[in-house]
């Protein structure tokens, strides 16, 4: 797995708190290309039991196994894996 495409490589978290427009941050990817880390980012939650959306761009490269996967989210101490992601 790779973040972005291996044409389009892209390091950004987009947030949306399903009102609003989305916001978008740029990333720094790690040397060894496993994860991402972003500082300052505006979770948009406003009070307390709200909830957003947070998505980056992953892809398969051809080395990929087929079958399900995900990411993890890290926020402070908290981890969130993302929903499943099919590889084909």
């Amino acid at each position: 797995m790779r973040f972005g495409t291996q044409v389009n490589p892209d390091h950004q978290l987009t947030v949306w708190d399903g009102v609003g427009d989305p916001a978008v941050y740029m990333g720094s990817i790690s040397q060894d290309g496993q994860s991402l880390a972003f500082s300052e980012v505006d979770l948009h939650i406003p009070v307390a039991g709200s909830r957003s959306v947070m998505w980056v761009c992953v892809s398969a490269s051809d080395d990929t196994p087929p079958g399900l996967t995900s990411v993890e989210f890290t926020v402070g101490d908290r981890i969130s894996p993302s929903t499943s992601i099919e590889v084909l």
